[in-house]
Parts: structure tokens; C-alpha cells; sequence
């Protein structure tokens, strides 16, 4: 495990299984990479009372609307903004770490790179609730590997 620096965010991380999901996430579409990150910010396993926040709806039908091509890309980057407000304002370091998730999911439709920071962002909140679990961690992105790659083979 090495301590990692996605943008200003410092992780405790698998940097082998980081890289292997850039080197596949660097051939995705923007939308691709929507996909992905959603898929890994849902497949998440945290407290249920995170999916209560009403935001997360308007989050999930807004992506769902996009990967239909119901929305474009500047009410994705607007819904973004809106979320990375909610997560500054947020005095709950896990609930910060939820919304930047999804904040940058979200931003992955303008800017794909932006997929890599929001699973970044779960493996901050594991960092955060199990520190040193190295294995917590692998499990994690072993399984954010299992999504890029099924994600791929669809293709």
C-alpha cells in the first residue's frame, strides 16, 4: 500500500490496481466513464442513511437521463458543481467524501479523468473508516476492476 495523491486527496492505496484501471479507463468514452464511476459509487457499500439524502436521487436519474441522451453535458457539470458545494459545506468528513464521489462521477461526462478521482474518493472513505485495512482496500478495487473490465467487454 502506498499513500497516493489524486489531486489534493491523500489515499492510502494499491497503486498497481489504481494504474490498471487508468490504463483501461484512458480508452473509454466519456460516457464509459459515467457508467463506470456510478457503478462503483453504487456497488459501495456504506451506511444506507447516505442514500436517504435527496440529492442522490435527482444524482442517479440525471445520469440515467444522460446515458439515455436525455441531458447534456453542461446539466451533468451544473449537477456536479451543485454536489461539490454540498460536499464543501458538509461538516461530516464521510458525507464530504460521498458527494465529492459522486461530484466528480458526474464531471467524468465532461472531463472522463474525473472517474479514477471518484473512486479515488471511495477508497478515502474506506481509508476513513477501516485505517490501515490494506485488504479493504484491494477488495475494493479488485471489484472497481470487475466493473471496468465488464464495462469494457461490453463494448
Amino acid at each position: 500500500m502506498d499513500k497516493k495523491q489524486a489531486t489534493h486527496l491523500h489515499i492510502d492505496d494499491c497503486p498497481e490496481l489504481r494504474s490498471n484501471l487508468l490504463i483501461v479507463l484512458d480508452q473509454f468514452s466519456r460516457e464509459q466513464a459515467v457508467q463506470f464511476a456510478t457503478k462503483a459509487i453504487c456497488d459501495f457499500a456504506i451506511e444506507p442513511s447516505y442514500y436517504s439524502f435527496p440529492v442522490i436521487d435527482e444524482i442517479k436519474n440525471t445520469v440515467a437521463a444522460y446515458q439515455n441522451g436525455n441531458v447534456k453535458i453542461g446539466r451533468m457539470r451544473n449537477l456536479s458543481l451543485k454536489i461539490h458545494n454540498l460536499a464543501r459545506n458538509s461538516p461530516h468528513p464521510l458525507t464530504r467524501a460521498y458527494y465529492r464521489a459522486w461530484g466528480h462521477a458526474l464531471a467524468s461526462a465532461h472531463v472522463s479523468t474525473h472517474a479514477i478521482i471518484a473512486t479515488d474518493y471511495l477508497v478515502y472513505i474506506v481509508n476513513l473508516t477501516a485505517p490501515n485495512n490494506n485488504s479493504a482496500v484491494k477488495a475494493l478495487r479488485t471489484h472497481q476492476l470487475t466493473i471496468i473490465n465488464t464495462i469494457k467487454s461490453s463494448q
